[in-house]
């Protein structure tokens, strides 16, 4: 375990500014307790316009709760949370997703009922300039409303399955619509929970690319992402906390974390066994 100093060091890191954007959120002393047991402990963080930041660590470190934190399916115990200047700690998670705050989750969650474009189409937020008009259970589709779906689902490697049950996708499909549908939401800051969990390389290829893709087309919004997969964090993520029983044991530019002797024969070794 890190020493207070070595803490404290961490701590100031989190909270200043990425060099390369302005805070898009500013959280200060999150805290999320489950039978005593902190699951977020303490937390403070800026994260950044225009930047990627990963977030590892062991099962049980927190990520996944810190997530629910920040899109609103878990309240806080104590804490602040500030989006875009506005603290929004007692926003459901449907008014924080009006304001550009959509998330994934490491099981892909959809309409299995309906097909591709039906799950694309039902996904369009209220308030978008297009939106289907719906008559007898039938969408009625504008050709702004089609041309907003075709784009979604290039952009997410779906086009060559539109009409299929989304029921019947392989999982690396699962993952792709489950980003599409969040991008719909044309958030200003995306948490993706395991995107390319289960999935194959050349998937993880196409999951990869579609998110350089949007951080080059979003240079105003950010990106959270949590994975086991190392790899990709390294390859993607601009900065890169690693946690550990609700707290970050190591914060920074992601080279230099991923590089640091004590991160990764504790934590991050074992990604690649």
């Amino acid at each position: 375990m890190e020493s207070a100093p070595e803490q404290a060091a961490v701590e100031d890191r989190l909270a200043a500014d990425a060099d390369h954007g302005s805070p898009i959120m500013n959280i200060d002393g999150l805290t999320k307790k489950y039978n005593g047991i902190a699951a977020v402990d303490s937390l403070s963080i800026s994260f950044a316009s225009g930047s990627i930041t990963g977030i590892v660590g062991p099962n049980g470190a927190g990520k996944t709760t810190l997530f629910g934190l920040i899109s609103g399916t878990v309240r806080a115990d104590d804490g602040s949370i500030r989006y875009l200047g506005r603290e929004i700690g007692r926003l459901s998670p449907r008014a924080r997703a009006r304001i550009g705050i959509a998330r994934t989750f490491q099981t892909a969650r959809f309409f299995t009922s309906l097909t591709v474009r039906e799950n694309l189409l039902v996904s369009i937020p209220r308030g978008a300039k297009v939106r289907p008009a719906w008559f007898r259970s039938r969408a009625l589709i504008s050709s702004g409303c089609a041309d907003l779906v075709r784009t979604t689902a290039v952009q997410s490697g779906l086009e060559q399955v539109l009409d299929s049950p989304a029921a019947k996708l392989p999982q690396a499909l699962r993952k792709r619509l489950d980003l599409a549908i969040a991008l719909l939401q044309q958030p200003r800051l995306l948490l993706l929970d395991e995107p390319t969990a289960g999935v194959g390389t050349d998937d993880i290829a196409s999951i990869e690319a579609a998110l350089r893709d949007l951080k080059s087309r979003n240079s105003d919004g950010a990106i959270l992402i949590t994975s086991h997969d190392v790899d990709l964090i390294s390859r993607i993520a601009d900065h890169l906390m690693v946690m550990v029983r609700g707290r970050p044991i190591a914060y920074g530019v992601t080279w230099d974390v991923v590089q640091d002797p004590a991160v990764r024969q504790a934590y991050l070794g074992v990604s690649h066994s």
